[in-house]
């Protein structure tokens, strides 16, 4: 279990490398191998919350990968993925601020990919709330942390703005 885990992780930052280089097929190389060892590790301790987190972060770093490959079908699957890991988490857990912002921030992307990639302005809007009530939260619970309030005040300029 030790060992698959930190391969799990070599490879996720060898994904994260290449796809800083530019190198976005290698990246989605690293990134599919990082996620079956994340789908084996949950299978196989399915109470184990790091897996589960780690299994919706490889879901991430995919869509992401496919995103800027412009495979944005595939994209979207691994977003909603994501999503609905995270959802799962802070359902489980909702004291834990790590996942209740990781939710946030799942579904602030979740509503720009289908802004700015899907045209979808509904399911944006949509997206868009769902973060926007978390980090309400997340914000008045930690008032001095500076993250949680951009986050909140780049997805209000979404909703404020009719997310043009």
């Amino acid at each position: 279990m030790e060992f698959k885990n930190t391969l799990a992780i070599s490879y996720q930052f060898l994904g994260n490398t290449h796809s800083n280089l530019g190198n976005l097929q290698q990246a989605l190389a690293f990134f599919e191998q990082f996620n079956e060892l994340e789908k084996e590790l949950y299978a196989d301790f399915p109470q184990n919350v790091v897996f589960k987190n780690g299994l919706a972060v490889s879901y991430e770093r995919l869509g992401q990968t496919h995103r800027d490959l412009g495979n944005l079908p595939q994209a979207l699957t691994f977003f909603e993925d994501e999503t609905k890991l995270f959802e799962e988490l802070y359902a489980d857990y909702p004291q834990n601020v790590s996942f209740k912002n990781s939710l946030a921030l799942s579904y602030q992307w979740l509503g720009w990919f289908h802004e700015e990639k899907l045209q979808n302005q509904e399911k944006a809007q949509e997206c868009y709330r769902a973060s926007q009530a978390l980090l309400i939260e997340l914000v008045e619970s930690f008032p001095a942390y500076v993250e949680f309030k951009k986050n909140l005040e780049w997805v209000n300029e979404r909703l404020g703005s009719g997310a043009a």
